[in-house]
């Protein structure tokens, strides 16, 4: 498990940042490092598919390149979905209908951004913010608002354990391996896995993993964190 660390002066957050060990990504790590406000945990894809560190990184920083080796949907469980995630190098020409739907999408830096405005960018949402342009933030609760408004999914009306236990589910765990990693017999996950299918109106892992990418639940941008959208005004120079 990953944990912030704390300093005489400040707490240090740490990032996930997912991909691979080269020059561009060491670069990249320097800078970070260099404002003293983080840890850098650097891991490959296949590491953070075996990892349950989601819930305890204050942001997940991913190339563009990267997220297209693995389906976004797929990489974020349902209850994670208010991770921090942030990714670079997005091509200027990428549609606003694709990112869109990255709900755990908290700052997006294109192609022709610096290594600054990559450091400020992770400084701002570690801290709560949002680092995106004002088009893709008004499609994004454009697509979001039905959600919002609706009343408590069924996903949240699940027990803490159940959530666990879907959680892991939906990122293609087998029984044995969720009994294991939760230190419970697999008759135990069983029966859960029995009673949140019957929550959930579903009879199987597959309906559970489309129910998972279509609730989206935590509200997700909340509306209160509209506000934060103006912060970006003086940077939209880097929205062309």
């Amino acid at each position: 498990m990953i944990e912030n660390i704390s300093t005489k002066n400040h707490i240090k957050k740490t990032v996930v940042f997912i991909g691979k060990v080269n020059i561009h990504s060491q670069l990249i790590r320097r800078e970070l490092e260099r404002t003293n406000k983080f840890i850098i945990k650097q891991i490959n894809i296949d590491e953070f598919s075996k990892d349950n560190i989601i819930s305890t990184a204050s942001v997940v920083l991913m190339s563009y390149d990267c997220s297209n080796e693995l389906s976004h949907n797929e990489l974020f469980p349902s209850s994670s979905l208010t991770s921090n995630l942030v990714v670079y190098d997005i091509p200027l020409e990428l549609k606003n209908r694709y990112l869109a739907s990255w709900y755990s999408l908290k700052g997006v830096l294109y192609e022709n951004a610096s290594l600054d405005h990559l450091t400020r960018c992770v400084e701002a949402v570690a801290v709560g913010d949002f680092w995106l342009p004002r088009h893709l933030m008004a499609r994004m609760l454009d697509k979001m608002r039905p959600y919002a408004l609706s009343s408590q999914s069924d996903i949240e009306d699940l027990t803490k354990r159940e959530k666990q236990i879907f959680d892991r589910l939906v990122c293609g765990r087998s029984n044995l391996q969720i009994a294991n990693e939760l230190f419970i017999a697999e008759s135990t996950v069983k029966t859960h896995v029995y009673k949140l299918y019957k929550k959930l109106n579903v009879s199987c892992r597959r309906d559970a993993v489309k129910l998972a990418r279509k609730k989206c639940q935590p509200a997700v941008v909340k509306f209160s964190k509209m506000n934060t959208f103006n912060k970006l005004t003086p940077l939209k120079r880097e929205w062309h």
